[in-house]
C-alpha cells in the first residue's frame, strides 16, 4: 500500500510487526475500509508496538479487528515523526491515538 509517498507492506496482526526502524500505522476496518487509528516512528517498530503508551486506547476504537501497515524504508528521528504527522494531517477525520509531536521554544 502506498500512502502520502510510503510504501506500506501487506498488513500484519499487532502480534506481526516487524523489528527495525521504520512508521507503522495502527488501523482497524471501518464500513468495509481501511481507518487509521494511530501512526507511530520507532527505532525498532516491534519493541515501540508493544510498549506503546497508546496501546490500551486501540481496542477503543477497534470496530472491525486491529491490524498494522509497516513501512518498507527506514526513516531517521527528523523524517519518521514528520512522515506520521503527514499522514495523520491528511486524513478526513481524526486519528483517535495520536498526539501530534509539539516543539518548545
Amino acid at each position: 500500500m502506498n500512502l502520502r509517498e510510503v510504501e506500506f507492506g501487506e498488513p500484519v496482526g499487532l502480534d506481526g510487526i516487524r523489528s527495525g526502524p521504520g512508521v507503522y500505522l495502527v488501523c482497524t476496518e471501518s464500513s468495509g475500509g481501511m481507518r487509521v487509528i494511530g501512526a507511530y516512528w520507532a527505532e525498532d517498530m516491534a519493541s515501540d508496538a508493544l510498549a506503546n503508551p497508546w496501546r490500551d486506547r486501540w481496542a477503543e476504537h477497534d470496530d472491525g479487528g486491529l491490524f498494522a501497515y509497516c513501512s518498507e524504508s527506514s526513516f531517521d528521528a527528523v523524517d519518521g515523526p514528520a512522515v506520521c504527522a503527514d499522514i495523520v494531517t491528511t486524513r478526513f477525520y481524526d486519528v483517535p491515538c495520536y498526539e501530534a509531536p509539539r516543539e518548545d521554544w
